[in-house]
């Protein structure tokens, strides 16, 4: 309890700050002291589904698009190269796109968009899209979490390790130390111990299928007017936990999924996962070779003229719009550092 009301200070204070940040001053502020560049912001899912996966609450993402409008001017996918060239002034350029190709995107963000006129570019994971009864990986441990009834469990990594699952804190534990270590192994390896960890969950894995999560293709079709669609490789693997062979299937099949539903070649890429680790020189001339000519990263930045095309760098899009601009002021790390 003593500790907590400690926290109370702390946590009033931050809210204050951001507050502070995203309101005109603070805002016009940093447009006085950061000239240049260009905004991106990347969000996924949209709200929460039936089986209670969910995103960012579909309130919150209507104060960001406000905000948005009301204090930087939205560009489409094709002036991003000349407005990070260009001056930003008051009015800091902005993209918005989305990762993955989640339904919500048509049903809950689009209306949004349309409504306030905001263009959007989405990156697509075709194997999704194509396949409506596929779950990510990630999605299906947090369903499979949700759902055992064991009381413990140990991870096929962990030998002679027992995990604890008595509480909810332990599964949340449990599924973050989980996507840890899978996404850190080869896509094979991922393959193997995720459905290993289903077995030792007792859950199978058809049980875990529900309502159609992502778009369709006539969705796709049918949001072209404010919407521009990318790529977001085929299955989602990691591009550079993959062989020679591999990578070519997941970069073309892409491209080509998207190119035979949609007409026009796709020049947009976003790594599925973006960390440094995931965008290989091997795996960026793979985009190139293929018709690709920017590829954007969860590293977050400025976008400015003298930028990496193959590594574009983006700002996630999180929480109340506090949180949204302190993250853009890039404060959000300098303040857990502090803290530290």
């Amino acid at each position: 309890m003593e500790a907590r009301l400690r926290l109370e200070p702390r946590r009033m204070l931050r809210r204050a700050a951001r507050a502070a940040a995203a309101s005109p001053p603070g805002w016009g502020l940093r447009c006085h002291l950061v000239r240049t560049g260009v905004i991106v912001l990347t969000y996924h899912r949209i709200g929460t589904t039936d089986d209670g996966l969910a995103g960012l609450d579909e309130s919150l993402f209507r104060a960001h698009m406000e905000w948005i409008r009301a204090n930087c001017t939205l560009i489409a996918p094709d002036e991003l190269r000349a407005r990070a060239a260009g001056p930003s002034g008051r009015r800091p350029p902005a993209l918005v796109t989305f990762d993955d190709g989640y339904r919500d995107y048509r049903e809950r963000a689009y209306p949004i968009l349309r409504e306030l006129g905001i263009p959007a570019l989405v990156f697509l994971t075709t194997a999704f899209i194509d396949e409506p009864d596929r779950l990510f990986w990630w999605e299906s441990l947090t369903l499979a979490l949700r759902r055992t009834h064991a009381h413990a469990v140990e991870l096929p990594w962990e030998r002679g390790v027992t995990r604890a699952l008595t509480s909810p804190q332990d599964r949340v534990r449990l599924l973050r130390d989980a996507k840890a270590h899978l996404k850190s192994v080869s896509e094979t390896e991922k393959r193997e111990a995720h459905q290993d960890l289903l077995r030792r969950l007792d859950v199978v894995a058809t049980d875990l299928r529900g309502p159609r999560r992502m778009l369709t293709w006539d969705d796709v079709r049918a949001t072209r007017d404010l919407t521009v669609y990318g790529g977001h490789s085929h299955s989602h693997a990691l591009l550079s936990r993959v062989d020679e062979d591999g990578l070519e299937a997941e970069v073309r099949g892409c491209r080509d999924r998207l190119t035979a539903e949609i007409g026009d070649p796709p020049r947009y890429f976003a790594y599925p996962n973006g960390e440094p680790s995931d965008f290989t020189d091997a795996v960026k001339e793979s985009l190139c070779r293929h018709g690709f000519d920017t590829a954007f990263t969860t590293i977050e930045g400025v976008v400015r003229a003298d930028v990496d095309w193959m590594a574009v760098p983006r700002f996630p899009g999180h929480g109340d719009v506090g949180c949204l601009v302190w993250g853009i002021l890039g404060l959000t790390r300098r303040w857990s550092s502090r803290r530290a």
